[in-house]
């Protein structure tokens, strides 16, 4: 399976423009034999939360049916993050978008201190397959518990895929972590960060992916758009800059 990180700069509460890259990252990624293509922590809003009030989405919201229709002509799934709301209340998520499949949401279960004034804790697992691989999904901070993972292993994720929204310095010190999960879960690792202004802080790129022996495969460069195509199963992979100006 070939696993596209998409590594996007999201525009402040700016849906349309931000869904119009989303498709744009799509079709490069399928074009490049992806069959997952994974956004960051909230890529549909950008990473706010005073500005987001209480903006939230149901999980079947007809304003995201252009990535249905995405996954659905390319044969790829999709996972786009975005805030949801469910009868119990208001979630940091990442929908996930598949070919001849209801849609599906992860909300984030372990939140950080700053985000539980706005948003609570899902409690549902979620380990979606991709062809013959599945895939265990997890949102910025829950990614650094390693119960989390482990959970997601014992599930039978065979890759651990972390959606974030990090600065720099965040991304050097998850290098390491991820590189010695990876090899201890023996399970491949993937994380996918944004670039730009985020709430109080800058995302800035970095994505990468690790093989199941916590060897780094490729990493994206800081501070631009760009997929990794990533194959967990070979370990190749391909870097394609992106110009979201010309969608």
């Amino acid at each position: 399976m070939k696993l596209a990180l998409a590594q996007l700069a999201s525009a402040p509460l700016d849906i349309a423009g931000n869904l119009a890259s989303h498709l744009y990252a799509v079709e490069r990624a399928a074009a490049a034999g992806a069959e997952l293509v994974a956004f960051p922590e909230l890529s549909l809003t950008g990473y706010w939360l005073d500005r987001l009030g209480d903006r939230a989405f149901a999980a079947d919201d007809t304003a995201f049916d252009p990535l249905q229709d995405a996954a659905e002509r390319f044969h790829c799934a999709i996972l786009a993050g975005l805030p949801t709301r469910s009868s119990a209340g208001r979630h940091i998520s990442q929908a996930v978008f598949r070919p001849d499949s209801a849609r599906q949401v992860y909300a984030k279960q372990l939140l950080h201190n700053d985000e539980q004034p706005y948003f609570i804790g899902g409690d549902t697992p979620l380990a979606p397959k991709v062809g013959e691989t599945q895939i265990g999904p997890a949102i910025c901070y829950e990614s650094l518990h390693p119960t989390h993972a482990e959970a997601a292993r014992e599930a039978g994720a065979e890759v651990y895929l972390a959606c974030v929204a990090k600065t720099d310095a965040d991304v050097a010190n998850a290098l390491d972590y991820m590189a010695s999960l990876a090899q201890r879960l023996t399970m491949a690792v993937a994380l996918v960060n944004g670039i730009g202004e985020s709430e109080g802080f800058e995302s800035a790129g970095g994505s990468a992916a690790w093989s199941e022996k916590g060897r780094l495969v490729a990493q994206l460069p800081y501070r631009e758009q760009g997929l990794l195509i990533w194959d967990p199963e070979s370990t190749e992979a391909e870097v394609i800059m992106l110009d979201t100006t010309l969608c």
